[in-house]
């Protein structure tokens, strides 16, 4: 598996991800990837979720550090599983990646 935030993908970028042999590369939409470098192995999570929560918490006036408090299991340390740990109407991490993969 290979993982980054900002997938830039120029030149030779996608044709040596295309290669490597890896089962599955995640990226996040925070560039646009155009349709001609998506791979079949390619997931492209949204970051759409996390800037709401923390928009959402800045003004509740509440913690957006607590947006990272998670373990590797993808639960906050709450146990609730929740995008910034709270029980207010946040979806669950599993829904996002989950609905985030095409």
């Amino acid at each position: 598996m290979i993982a980054a935030t900002h997938g830039i993908l120029s030149d030779p970028a996608t044709q040596r991800l295309a290669e490597c042999g890896a089962g599955e590369i995640v990226l996040t939409n925070t560039l646009s990837i155009p349709p001609e470098r998506l791979l079949p192995n390619l997931t492209v999570l949204s970051i759409g979720p996390l800037v709401a929560q923390a928009i959402h918490e800045v003004f509740k006036d509440g913690s957006v550090t607590s947006l990272f408090d998670h373990d590797m299991d993808g639960e906050g340390l709450d146990g609730a599983g929740l995008v910034g740990g709270g029980a207010d109407g946040l979806e669950p991490l599993d829904s996002i990646i989950s609905t985030a993969r095409p």
